[in-house]
C-alpha cells in the first residue's frame, strides 16, 4: 500500500490562504443576520415578559390594571412574534422556531413566504 508523502509547505500554504470571496461574503452575511435575528428577539422577550407580569399579576390580584391593558400586552406579544418571523432566519435552528410559531400567527401569507424564502437560501447549506 503506497502511502502519501505529506507536502508541509504546500499544506501551510493552502491554510494560510486567503478564503474565497463567497465564503467571506456569507460568513458576513450570516454574522448580519444573526445580529438582526438577535435584535428582534430581544423585543419578543420584553413583549413576552410584559404579558407575562401582566397575566400573572391579574391572576394572583396585585396588577390592579383593566382588562384593556391586559389584551394589549397580549396583543404586543403576539405581534412581536409575527415580525420576528419576518426577519430572513440565519441558521435552521431559527427557521424551526419560525414554523412551530406559523400555526399562531393570524396573518400567515407573508410569514409563509418569509418562511419560503429562507427554505430556499438555507437548503443548500442543509445538503452539503
Amino acid at each position: 500500500m503506497a502511502t502519501k508523502t505529506l507536502n508541509a509547505a504546500a499544506f501551510t500554504a493552502k491554510l494560510l490562504a486567503p478564503l474565497p470571496t463567497a465564503e467571506v461574503q456569507s460568513a458576513a452575511f450570516t454574522r448580519d443576520l444573526t445580529q438582526d435575528w438577535n435584535k428582534g428577539m430581544e423585543d419578543v422577550r420584553y413583549a413576552e415578559y410584559g404579558h407575562f407580569y401582566e397575566a400573572t399579576g391579574r391572576r394572583l390580584g396585585i396588577v390592579g390594571h383593566c382588562q384593556r391593558v391586559a389584551d394589549q400586552m397580549c396583543k404586543n406579544w403576539h405581534e412581536a412574534r409575527a415580525e420576528q418571523c419576518l426577519i430572513p432566519a440565519p441558521t435552521a435552528k431559527e427557521l424551526r422556531w419560525k414554523k412551530r410559531l406559523l400555526s399562531h400567527i393570524r396573518d400567515r401569507e407573508d410569514v409563509a413566504a418569509a418562511i419560503a424564502r429562507d427554505e430556499a437560501r438555507l437548503a443548500p447549506k442543509q445538503e452539503a
